[in-house]
């Protein structure tokens, strides 16, 4: 094996405490697909909310081309505060992409799907 080569392989554990989250135990698994493509997939779980999954995929191209994609999302259970029931589950994906056809000619990408901003505010700043 290069010693240049990529590995894949599973990532330190993540254990932490916090106090919105609680006790946050998670993990992740790196996949070098190949020397320009890699994807990484993680679940938490966060015991005061429920679970978080997230994924990131990059490709990097010839040149200036490039493709990236992330996504996380939470299955929030809620809490209760002032008799008020609040959820701030959600889920946000984002895709990110350019390819050069020419020195004067390009396509770029730019696009985000969030399903809710109090998921956005309360989960997403931490990325």
């Amino acid at each position: 094996m290069d010693a240049e080569e990529r590995q894949s392989g599973i990532e330190i554990p993540e254990i932490e405490n916090s106090s919105t989250k609680g006790i946050v135990l998670g993990e992740e698994f790196y996949w070098a697909i190949n020397r320009s493509t890699d994807l990484t997939l993680g679940l938490e779980y966060l015991s005061n909310r429920g679970w978080q999954e997230r994924s990131t995929f990059r490709f990097k191209g010839l040149g200036n081309d490039f493709v990236t994609g992330h996504y996380s999302g939470l299955q929030d259970r809620g809490y209760f505060t002032g008799g008020v029931y609040v959820n701030q589950g959600g889920e946000d994906a984002t895709f990110l992409g350019r390819h050069d056809f020419a020195a004067h000619n390009r396509v770029v990408g730019d696009l985000e799907y969030l399903s809710s901003f109090a998921y956005r505010e309360a989960f997403c700043g931490e990325l």
